[in-house]
């Protein structure tokens, strides 16, 4: 399908309507073609974005539910004529004007709806947008327009101000919990209730652009209303939003993939800002103390025990939830060697930034502090300085340090700290660098815990979620999807089967019996992915892309290799399951239930659930078979705790204010 398929099929709409073909065949009679043609995934995209365009008062409403009718008619295993064989598709569209929902009001799902309204408030400010048969976007001149607004908004009421302004209402929405904002998708389940949300982590990064702007604005109020609302309808028409529980809950065609890694890409961009535990800092410098080797240090080429001093120091002085300001002097005489790694200047630090997707330009979470249009220093809330300064140590790390060695290093780290934090937990057993051989193969689980009839592993890649991914570059997510996730994924599938067929001391005696053991898999990024991490959302992609295989449509070195990777770790993940999982009557694998005991987490987040749980099974229980939908383990956990199902599994309480 192409672009302007959408046009094409607006063009059959206005000739059916003028010349209606008398007594139509069918959908599949009339539009069914033995090979090449488009497929019912691609015509149900285009029909989605006639709906938006109906909401929005680009077509009549009748060009959409034209569409989504025929869709509704079409299989999956069918190749129907493109839009370039007007005769069918007039004749098609006649077929979907004589059926009685035709004149019926349309009921679009909440997504579409708050979509296509926001475009068009959009359209009533001034602004224009196209149609294309894969949705409804702004073109580049409406994009700039918006963004030029935008950013004078932020200009005249200052971007400490600003700043300022989105943790005041954080707090105000009660959106933070046990010390972390809650910037999850938070959708309910009845209908009408979900609008779009404030960007704030775009807009927070906006703001720290204009650090160098002071007040300006005669009525700020007005001008930060204009601000929000223009900001909040810029981004939900970005369509990467969901407005509801049920959406993407059980299922995720394996063609919709990619257009989900994208989404969940960019709402990471819009909507959320990263953060880690307070005490994650210090955990993570005391396991790097105890690994670095004196030519380590030597090669690093400054005092490691001075940074983390000068660390440490800086995060006492943060707030929470909010901004906190201190004198030029007190931290340059305090911190000196943050003066020159960690210091982002007024004016140079987000230079340039404007779009979500420009993320070689968003700089700011390179920096603890960041100078203030007065000259003073501002200290980011708690959670974000602490993801800062973990990020910035393996940065150092991988600046530094041949790229071998760093990850060594970092993957020793996270193994380390893992270990330590599961033998503090441990009711049984809890062993570091698990060896065994399989096959006349020699294989290693990074840390593996039993607890009664409980076994769970861990496997870490130290692996960082990469600028091009953040920008969208649909090669780059695919890429760090499989140097990641998949890379530890083919590993636990591993050590399941073998687990099941071999005794691998100390965990087993004897080969586990599935329905007698319970076994989690889980696997440790250093630092967050985003929604992408989501445990529901990756039961339900993987469970799609099982079997099927990507290609590139850019035939270049790079993006080949994305796909071949990518599809190689697929492979074997399959191979893997089919020697763990009874295949159906047709041959086919339901990895559904499987993939309920895996989680992908960041390494704060882990320590963090090990350490309110009771135990380290206990970890990983209040959320198994629950959630809100908000793709943010952070979200998730402060629903759990209102609900009261961590406390049901022994997790102590979360800390007050």
């Amino acid at each position: 399908m192409h672009a302007d398929d959408g046009k094409l099929f607006r063009e059959h709409f206005q000739q059916s309507s003028r010349a209606p073909v008398p007594m139509p065949r069918s959908v599949e009679e009339v539009l069914k073609t033995p090979s090449g043609g488009i497929t019912k995934w691609e015509i149900g995209r285009l029909a989605r974005s006639m709906q938006v365009a109906s909401v929005a008062g680009l077509v009549e409403p009748g060009v959409g539910i034209a569409a989504t009718l025929i869709s509704q008619q079409m299989t999956n295993t069918t190749r129907y004529v493109d839009f370039s064989n007007a005769g069918e598709w007039i004749e098609a569209i006649s077929w979907a004007r004589a059926q009685p929902d035709f004149n019926a009001h349309a009921a679009w799902s909440e997504r579409v709806q708050n979509v296509g309204e926001a475009f068009a408030r959009l359209i009533k400010r001034g602004f224009n947008a196209e149609i294309t048969a894969y949705g409804v976007a702004l073109p580049e001149q409406s994009h700039t327009a918006i963004l030029d607004q935008i950013e004078a908004h932020v200009r005249l009421i200052g971007g400490e101000e600003c700043a300022k302004q989105i943790f005041r209402i954080l707090n105000d929405a009660n959106s933070t919990h046990d010390g972390f904002f809650v910037f999850g998708n938070r959708v309910f389940s009845h209908k009408g209730s979900n609008g779009p949300a404030y960007p704030w982590g775009w807009l927070l990064a906006l703001a720290i652009a204009n650090f160098n702007h002071h007040p300006k604005a005669r009525k700020p109020a007005v001008v930060w209303r204009n601000l929000i609302d223009l900001a909040s309808d810029f981004a939900a028409a970005h369509d990467c939003q969901r407005y509801s529980q049920y959406e993407q809950l059980t299922s995720v065609p394996g063609e919709d993939f990619e257009t989900v890694m994208r989404e969940t890409m960019l709402w990471r961009e819009f909507f959320s800002m990263p953060q880690g535990p307070y005490q994650l800092f210090d955990k993570v410098a005391d396991a790097l103390n105890s690994i670095l080797t004196a030519e380590d240090r030597i090669a690093l080429g400054f005092d490691m025990g001075t940074l983390q001093s000068e660390i440490r120091y800086l995060l006492s002085k943060t707030n929470t939830y909010s901004l906190n300001k201190i004198t030029a002097d007190a931290f340059r005489a305090r911190t000196p060697m943050l003066w020159q790694k960690s210091y982002g200047r007024r004016g140079v630090v987000n230079k340039g930034f404007r779009k979500p997707s420009e993320t070689s330009l968003r700089d700011h979470e390179r920096f603890l502090a960041l100078e203030s249009f007065d000259g003073d220093t501002i200290l980011l809330p708690r959670p974000l300085a602490a993801n800062t300064a973990c990020e910035m140590i393996f940065r150092e790390l991988w600046t530094a340090l041949p790229r071998s060695r760093a990850a060594k290093i970092i993957g020793d780290v996270l193994e380390t700290l893992i270990s330590a934090s599961c033998q503090s937990k441990v009711r049984g057993i809890a062993q570091h660098d698990v060896r065994y051989t399989a096959d006349k193969a020699k294989y290693q689980i990074d840390v593996g815990t039993r607890e009664q009839d409980t076994i769970v592993l861990f496997e870490t890649k130290a692996k960082s979620l990469t600028a091009g991914s953040r920008s969208g570059f649909t090669h780059s997510a695919f890429k760090d999807y499989a140097d990641s996730f998949l890379a530890m994924l083919v590993q636990l599938v591993r050590h399941d089967h073998y687990l099941r067929t071999i005794p691998i001391p100390p965990l087993t005696s004897e080969p586990i019996c599935p329905e007698k053991t319970k076994l989690f898999k889980v696997a440790v990024s250093p630092l967050s992915y985003g929604p992408i991490m989501d445990r529901l959302l990756n039961t339900n992609t993987i469970t799609a892309l099982v079997g099927r295989t990507f290609h590139s449509v850019e035939p270049t070195r790079e993006y080949e290799k994305a796909m071949s990777d990518f599809n190689g770790a697929m492979r074997e993940i399959a191979d893997g399951l089919t020697k763990i999982i009874e295949p159906d009557s047709e041959g086919r694998l339901d990895v559904f239930p499987y993939f309920i005991d895996v989680y992908w987490i960041d390494l704060g987040q882990l320590l963090y659930a090990l350490d309110r749980a009771p135990s380290v099974s206990a970890a990983f229980l209040p959320l198994k078979h629950l959630t809100f939908g908000s793709r943010d383990f952070w979200t998730e956990i402060a629903f759990a705790d209102q609900q009261g199902h961590t406390v049901r599994h022994g997790w102590r309480p979360a800390a007050k204010g």
